[in-house]
């Protein structure tokens, strides 16, 4: 187990972009049945060899959008050394604009489906839209979903227990979703987030609490949304995305990625509490994030499997920028 809030830290870090690669090959798969057939053909659910997105496909081993927003992020708190709101909007814009990979010529029909490549998701559409017309704000105002808050962890990691978090974390939200709801959920995972990897391992307080603590400090609408997450702790995780829907929507996508924190617990190792969120279908990037941050969070990097390291294909700058984070944070 991390013994530090350091080893924290980093653990979440990297928990949470390795947990994300592991399950981009299959990603939006909605069909249960469709899904176990796919992994019916392979020992572990994870990293597998070829690509069954529906809509995109990737060499095994990259991040999908959610984690290389993660990344972006990353570096530019590395590069500037904190939270730098235009230098991260100009490193987005190169990430995920016109000059990237992401940039598909004309429109894409169903018959040409899946691409090749990398699928830019309408929230970074609207950035990189408002980012050419120089808004002030550039996120979507329309379809909040779940990359607003699993993109947020290195903030997090950088700035746990400081005051300026939550107005990085609205600020960073914004970015790319300018909706109340993505803002307001988008608080809520990185509180919870900020007392795993400030001292959650070690105090006597459940995962239950944890989140309950946080609920008693949301709006309204999201405390209900908490309490439900905590509500069905007991089903089994598949039948939690299920009830709560398992697309990119929020609350829900928030619900479903604290149902996998909750029902893996805290005495897990990082295998046995990922891959329930590997196999539950739909858009399984956000939640695959979020729930690598908290395992990882537990058990650092040095708890994370050797082979789901070596799978990810930008690990060495992953961990080295993920050391970085953490020697930033302990100068500040």
């Amino acid at each position: 187990m991390a013994s530090n809030v350091s080893d924290r830290i980093a653990g979440s870090v990297v928990g949470a972009i390795v947990a994300e690669a592991a399950g981009a090959p299959i990603h939006w798969v909605y069909d249960p049945a469709t899904l176990e057939k796919i992994l019916s053909k392979y020992p572990q659910p994870e990293f597998i060899p070829d690509g069954h997105c529906p809509f995109y496909r990737l060499p095994t081993g990259r991040n999908g959008c959610v984690g290389e927003q993660a990344l972006v992020l990353l570096e530019s708190l590395v590069q500037c050394k904190g939270f730098d709101s235009k230098h991260l909007r100009s490193r987005m814009y190169a990430a995920f604009g016109p000059d990237s990979d992401y940039e598909v010529e004309g429109t894409v029909t169903k018959d040409q489906l899946p691409i090749s490549g990398p699928w830019r998701p309408g929230h970074l559409k609207a950035f990189v839209a408002n980012f050419e017309e120089n808004e002030e704000i550039t996120g979507s105002k329309d379809g909040p979903n779940g990359d607003a808050y699993a993109k947020l962890v290195p903030l997090v990691a950088l700035y746990a227990g400081k005051p300026e978090l939550e107005k990085y974390v609205i600020e960073a939200t914004r970015m790319t979703h300018n909706n109340d709801l993505s803002v307001d959920c988008a608080i809520a995972a990185a509180k919870v987030l900020e007392r795993l990897m400030l001292d959650g391992w070690t105090s006597k307080e459940t995962p239950e609490q944890i989140v309950a603590d946080v609920a008693c400090l949301s709006p309204a609408g999201m405390k209900i949304a908490l309490g439900a997450a905590i509500d069905a702790k007991a089903q089994p995780h598949k039948d939690a995305v299920q009830k709560f829907q398992s697309n990119c929507g929020l609350p829900q996508s928030l619900q479903t990625s604290l149902h996998a924190f909750l029902s893996a617990g805290f005495d897990t190792d990082f295998p046995s509490a990922i891959r329930p969120t590997l196999t539950a279908c739909g858009d399984n990037l956000p939640r695959l994030m979020f729930a690598g941050a908290c395992v990882g969070s537990r058990v650092g990097v040095d708890g994370i499997p050797k082979d789901w390291l070596d799978k990810t294909l930008k690990r060495d700058w992953i961990i080295q920028q993920a050391k970085e984070l953490v020697s930033l944070r302990e100068k500040k």
